[in-house]
Protein backbone atom coordinates (compact mmCIF):
# COMPACT_ATOMS: atom_id res chain seq x y z
CA UNK A 1 0.00 0.00 0.00
CA UNK A 2 2.96 2.34 0.07
CA UNK A 3 2.53 3.04 -3.67
CA UNK A 4 -0.65 5.03 -2.98
CA UNK A 5 1.02 7.37 -0.51
CA UNK A 6 2.92 10.46 -1.68
CA UNK A 7 6.68 10.17 -1.46
CA UNK A 8 8.28 12.27 1.26
CA UNK A 9 11.76 13.67 1.19
CA UNK A 10 12.95 15.58 4.25
CA UNK A 11 9.34 16.04 5.41
CA UNK A 12 8.15 17.65 2.13
CA UNK A 13 5.75 15.92 -0.22
CA UNK A 14 7.05 15.29 -3.73
CA UNK A 15 4.11 16.15 -5.98
CA UNK A 16 5.57 14.21 -8.90
CA UNK A 17 4.72 11.05 -6.95
CA UNK A 18 1.00 11.86 -7.28
CA UNK A 19 0.17 11.26 -10.97
CA UNK A 20 -3.57 10.84 -10.27
CA UNK A 21 -3.76 14.31 -8.77
CA UNK A 22 -2.19 15.84 -11.89
CA UNK A 23 -4.41 13.77 -14.20
CA UNK A 24 -7.57 14.76 -12.33
CA UNK A 25 -6.57 18.44 -12.44
CA UNK A 26 -5.87 18.26 -16.17
CA UNK A 27 -9.23 16.55 -16.69
CA UNK A 28 -11.07 19.32 -14.85
CA UNK A 29 -9.31 22.00 -16.90
CA UNK A 30 -10.08 20.23 -20.19
CA UNK A 31 -13.73 19.76 -19.18
CA UNK A 32 -14.05 23.48 -18.42
CA UNK A 33 -12.52 24.39 -21.80
CA UNK A 34 -14.83 22.03 -23.71
CA UNK A 35 -17.94 23.31 -21.90
CA UNK A 36 -16.96 26.91 -22.61
CA UNK A 37 -16.33 26.24 -26.32
CA UNK A 38 -19.58 24.30 -26.77
CA UNK A 39 -21.61 26.95 -24.93
CA UNK A 40 -20.14 29.91 -26.81
CA UNK A 41 -19.71 28.59 -30.35
CA UNK A 42 -22.70 26.34 -30.97
CA UNK A 43 -26.44 26.75 -30.91
CA UNK A 44 -27.31 29.82 -32.95
CA UNK A 45 -30.82 30.84 -32.05
CA UNK A 46 -33.44 30.98 -34.75
CA UNK A 47 -36.38 33.35 -34.83
CA UNK A 48 -39.76 31.66 -35.04
CA UNK A 49 -42.08 29.24 -33.33
CA UNK A 50 -41.08 25.63 -32.69
CA UNK A 51 -43.65 23.09 -33.86
CA UNK A 52 -43.09 19.65 -32.26
CA UNK A 53 -43.27 16.42 -34.28
CA UNK A 54 -46.76 15.09 -34.84
CA UNK A 55 -48.66 12.22 -36.42
CA UNK A 56 -50.79 13.28 -39.39
CA UNK A 57 -52.41 11.14 -42.13
CA UNK A 58 -50.39 8.04 -41.23
CA UNK A 59 -47.11 9.98 -41.46
CA UNK A 60 -44.82 11.53 -38.89
CA UNK A 61 -44.28 15.23 -39.53
CA UNK A 62 -40.87 16.11 -38.04
CA UNK A 63 -40.46 18.97 -35.62
CA UNK A 64 -39.44 22.27 -37.18
CA UNK A 65 -39.31 26.00 -36.64
CA UNK A 66 -41.87 28.10 -38.47
CA UNK A 67 -40.63 31.60 -39.22
CA UNK A 68 -42.47 34.48 -37.64
CA UNK A 69 -44.55 36.58 -39.96
CA UNK A 70 -43.12 40.05 -40.66
CA UNK A 71 -44.68 42.76 -38.56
Amino acid sequence: MTALRPARHNGATQWTALPWLWLAGAGVVLLAIVLLVVTVHFGASQEGVYVPPRWQNDHIIPGHIEPQSPR
